[in-house]
Formats: structure tokens, C-alpha cells, sequence
């Protein structure tokens, strides 16, 4: 069909010789692609923008969870911290120190096992 409109463009009649092979072969060389439609089109900006778009969800869950695992760790040196800057700012008395015995009776009266007090080893 292509072939008979370009024959009659040219002005040539039916009957005239033509090499349509080789002028179709010439041809094939140049497809013309198909219009893509408004639809292909809005298909492709949204599939395009969904993938982005769940890629971005994945990378920022990913940094929530690594920011969540950091707070955790910075609670809990807050927490450990806390009361030991009270007890400096209170000061050292050594009065409060508990001697060994005091911590092996503490020990025995919560119902933990008693801890032996550090051997030195023999010197040969």
C-alpha cells in the first residue's frame, strides 16, 4: 500500500516499471516507529515516578532505622551517665566506700551467688 501511494507521488502509473523490491528493501531500512499514544506516554511518567518513588521509601526506612539504633545507644549512655555526674558533683566521700565483706553480706542477703575474693597466683 505504501509501495502504490509513493509510485502515484512520484507519478508514476501502475503499468511503469518500477524495481518495488529493491525500492521497498531501500525502504525497510528507515521504519518509521509507531506514535506513541497520551496513554503510553502517562504509563511510562508514572511507572517511572513509582519506581523512584519506592526507592526513596526503602533508602529513608533504611536511615530511620539506622537513626532509631543510634538514639537507642545515646539513651542508654544518658542513662548510664546520669547518675554518675550526681555523684561527682556530690563529691568523693570515702566514708560511703564499702569494704569487701560489706559487698559479699549485700550479696548473700539479695541471694546471689557469693563471688570469691581475687587469688594472687603462687610465685614459683
Amino acid at each position: 500500500m505504501i509501495l502504490t501511494l509513493l509510485k502515484r507521488a512520484a507519478g508514476f502509473a501502475e503499468n511503469d516499471l518500477i524495481p518495488t523490491e529493491e525500492f521497498a528493501s531501500e525502504f525497510d531500512a528507515f521504519t518509521i516507529p509507531a506514535e506513541t499514544t497520551i496513554l503510553d506516554r502517562s504509563a511510562s511518567v508514572v511507572s517511572d515516578f513509582l519506581s523512584l518513588a519506592r526507592a526513596e521509601k526503602d533508602r529513608l526506612e533504611t536511615e530511620i532505622a539506622s537513626r532509631q539504633e543510634r538514639l537507642r545507644h545515646t539513651i542508654v549512655a544518658i542513662e548510664a551517665f546520669e547518675p554518675v555526674l550526681t555523684k561527682l558533683d556530690e563529691g568523693y566521700d570515702p566514708a560511703d566506700a564499702k569494704p569487701y565483706d560489706v559487698a559479699i553480706e549485700t550479696k548473700r542477703r539479695r541471694g546471689d551467688k557469693p563471688f570469691r575474693k581475687p587469688v594472687l597466683a603462687a610465685a614459683e
